[in-house]
């Protein structure tokens, strides 16, 4: 068996490979480098020496999702915060919610209770410092 050791380049390397990195000529990409790096960073804590990771990039693919704010998640993963249910109630009996739709609302009002929703279901890797500086979800 032959063990090949990953730095982060190399890491990434291997999803230009697979064209799995979201650039302008390849908009459909599964990761951002961004995501690439902090993905990298996530599965490099969980290993060790006598128990390596072993690279499979479409596993990957298939294993997470990065999502670029809370709204795309919300319009791609609404049964993900079904328990979240009861605030599309207060929102709909409040006047004071302006121009914004649920979604924006909901994060803006309630970003840590949609952390926990989320960190309750699957992995989360943020990738700034609130949601809508995009991140990466395990698959569920």
């Amino acid at each position: 068996m032959i063990i090949e050791e990953y730095d982060q380049s190399l890491f990434i390397s291997r999803f230009e490979d697979y064209k799995r990195v979201i650039t302008p000529n390849n908009p459909n990409g599964n990761f951002s480098y961004k995501g690439l790096r902090a993905l990298f960073d996530y599965l490099k804590e969980g290993y060790t020496e006598e128990d390596p990771y072993k690279l499979d990039v479409i596993a990957l693919c298939c294993e997470y999702a990065e999502y670029k704010n809370f709204k795309e998640l919300y319009v791609d993963n609404t049964g993900l915060f079904d328990e979240l249910d009861d605030l599309k109630e207060e929102y709909n009996e409040d006047e004071t919610k302006g121009n914004l739709t649920f979604p924006d609302w909901l994060f803006e009002n309630h970003e840590n209770d949609i952390r926990e929703c989320i960190t309750n279901n699957t992995p989360l890797i943020e990738l700034g410092e609130d949601l809508n500086d995009g991140f990466i979800i395990g698959e569920y």
